[in-house]
């Protein structure tokens, strides 16, 4: 609950700080600059049952702890008006991820003005530039994005958005609207040398109805890239929650891995959002584990891929090069991501339990992860043939469908139980009496 012992002075308090934080854009440092739009819920209803007196200092308090707290330089407000907007400085004892974490709190908390405490809802965006960008052209911005909401369109209580220049804010996931649920699938990944689950791979599937369930595989071509990213982030904020399920029923899963499109990490937020939503969570980063296939191509989207990749193997986040073996990642995104494991696909799993090529080029990769110190994943293995001779030839783990199937995250609970009672018990090595 936000107090307040002083009632008068707290709007000059504001001015004062925000006149105190105005710095030339010449002295800011860093490379991006972010700006807040934050808009009360049913505001003009909560103005009318407090009055507008209550109402503005209500308003000034939380203006106040956005001020000292997340370190806004607000935009001067007129009374009446139920938005918070300015300027966030650049700290660098934050990261965006904390500094939304805050916010959050901020918001949630209730403030007490004496004659009764007041709870507060609020949805808002951070929109992030570079430092090129006009804030004031940020702010409207964030303003489209939050009016687009209150016309049927998605957001989130808070949002991180790229400021896109001289473009008007488009809504988000406009070709995503046929898409009414998305739920993830999770796939046990088995330890070669001792049974034991050792991660759970995610993939976002569309829910539609009667019809039969859809990867997102085969909706992102109709996507654009926001919209691309958005879906991965809704899958990826489901298995999360699911993966906290699982350790409060004191499940051993080590860490989830989720498949990163180049599509969505060439949007510049994504990381961010990603180790966002692991703090919210309460989560460990190394708990998910990134895997991009794709080559990072050149130019704006390809630096905004690298710069998220290098951003999450930074912020702790295990990395693996999917499908690798076929061209798609060279040695230099081993070294420059912090990759520990890599994933062979069917184009090298099929078969290999009786065709000599394809073990030949299994043993050439397995040799090679071997020098690089990387563990291997035998991924799409099919028949048990498959995985009995993947499992023998040195690989770190095998996943598909002669392993376990996708699964939705209420069959997870009973897979583990059936799974953990199937293992061979340890011999007890002490003597006995």
């Amino acid at each position: 609950m936000i107090r307040c012992a002083m009632v008068l002075g707290i709007g000059t308090a504001v001015e004062r700080l925000r006149q105190a934080m105005r710095l030339p854009i010449a002295l800011m440092t860093g490379a991006s600059r972010s700006v807040l739009v934050l808009r009360l819920v049913e505001g003009e209803a909560l103005r009318r049952r407090l009055g507008p007196a209550l109402f503005e200092r209500m308003l000034d308090h939380v203006m106040l702890r956005l001020t000292i707290e997340l370190g806004l330089n607000p935009q001067a407000r007129r009374p009446g008006q139920t938005e918070i907007s300015g300027l966030l400085s650049t700290r660098a004892d934050a990261t965006l991820p904390q500094r939304v974490a805050l916010l959050g709190r901020i918001c949630a908390d209730s403030v007490d003005l004496g004659e009764m405490p007041v709870a507060i809802r609020a949805e808002g965006v951070i929109v992030r530039g570079d430092m090129a960008s006009d804030p004031a052209r940020m702010i409207d911005f964030g303003r489209a994005a939050l009016a687009s909401a209150g016309q049927g369109g998605p957001i989130e209580t808070i949002r991180i958005l790229s400021y896109l220049p001289d473009q008007p804010f488009r809504p988000m996931i406009s070709s995503i609207e046929a898409t009414p649920h998305i739920e993830p699938r999770f796939q046990p990944q088995i330890c070669c040398d001792t049974g034991r689950l050792i991660a759970l791979d995610v993939e976002g599937w569309r829910i539609e109805g009667d019809l039969p369930p859809t990867p997102l595989d085969q909706i992102a071509p109709s996507l654009n890239d926001e919209g691309c990213s958005a879906l991965v982030l809704a899958t990826l904020r489901q298995a999360l929650s699911a993966l906290c399920g699982w350790d409060r029923d004191g499940h051993d899963i080590p860490f989830l891995s989720l498949r990163l499109p180049e599509r969505a990490l060439s949007d510049p937020a994504l990381a961010e959002s990603i180790l966002w939503e692991l703090d919210r969570q309460d989560l460990s980063p190394d708990r998910i584990e990134i895997v991009f296939c794709e080559p990072i191509g050149t130019g704006a989207k390809g630096q905004a891929a690298k710069d998220n990749l290098q951003r999450l193997a930074a912020g702790g986040c295990r990395m693996a090069v999917g499908d690798f073996g076929t061209g798609s990642a060279g040695l230099a995104d081993l070294r420059g991501f912090g990759v520990k494991r890599v994933r062979i696909g069917r184009a090298f799993v099929d078969g290999c339990h009786h065709r000599g090529d394809q073990q030949r080029m299994i043993l050439a990769i397995l040799a090679l992860a071997e020098n690089l110190r990387l563990e291997v994943l035998a991924d799409e293995v099919a028949v048990l043939d498959e995985r009995a001779f993947l499992s023998q030839i040195g690989f770190s783990a095998v996943q598909g469908s002669a392993v376990a199937p996708a699964m939705e995250a209420d069959a997870i609970e009973p897979f583990l139980l059936s799974h953990r009672h199937s293992l061979p018990r340890a011999l007890p090595l002490g003597r006995g009496r």
